[in-house]
Parts: structure tokens; sequence; C-alpha cells
């Protein structure tokens, strides 16, 4: 089956990987962080970086033809689980208010800045074109 690379428009993440790899119906999203990708900066809030998480996620569905609404599968990795779990939820309630795509959250020692304090990666249904 043939793969689709997905790449929004505007600044990229240094690392080699692919933004989003489309498969048949199915859009694997690689890890986003917290990080402004506009302004290069890092905010010290948990639910901030949350919040950047997701609209660095959003320009990856939006790329694809797709909303948060066919979001199959989240991953979450938090740097303090116990700390920032509650104020990450609340954050992921904004994008996902009812019908909860499957979910893993888990405690991890840090990522590849000391200042994130989380990442998220999705695994998205695609719509029908005729949807």
């Amino acid at each position: 089956m043939k793969r689709e690379i997905i790449t929004p428009q505007g600044p990229q993440s240094k690392a080699p990987l692919s933004p989003g790899v489309k498969v048949g119906n199915m859009l694997y999203t690689s890890g986003q962080v917290g990080i402004d990708r506009d302004e290069g900066e890092i905010p010290g809030d948990v639910g901030e970086q949350t919040r950047l998480c997701f609209e660095n996620l959003r320009k990856v569905l939006d790329e694809a033809g797709a909303r948060f609404e066919d979001v199959v599968k989240v991953n979450v990795y938090l740097t303090d689980v116990v700390k920032d779990f509650d104020t990450m939820n609340k954050v992921y309630k904004d994008y996902f208010p009812s019908d909860y795509p499957a979910r893993t959250a888990v405690g991890i020692p840090s990522l590849v800045n000391p200042d994130l304090k989380v990442e998220v990666e999705m695994i998205v249904l695609l719509p029908d074109k005729g949807e």
C-alpha cells in the first residue's frame, strides 16, 4: 500500500521525521510537543504546552483533510504524570468534548528538551471523500 507523507505549511521539527504518514484511510502522526513553531518558544505551563501540542497536530490533520472527530487513538506522554495529568485532561477535553478516542497516558522521565512537559501523537481514521 502506498504511503503519503503529510507535511503542513510552516516551520517544522529539525528531527528526522514526517509530521504525518497516510496509509490507505489511516493517518499516523508523529508526536507533537508544546513548542510554538512560529516563535520557537516553549511555555512553562503544561496546560499551554498541551494546547500547543494539539494546535500543532491540528495543522497535520488539516493538511490530511481530517478533524479531531476523526481521531481514533491518542498517546500522551507526560514528564510528571502525577502533577500534570489533571491539567492536561482539562485541555484535552477542549479538543475532545465527547465521544473520546481511545487513549494512553504515560509518565516518562524526560523529553528531548528539559523544558518540554508533554508530547501527543494520534492515529486517525480519515473520512471518506464523500463525507
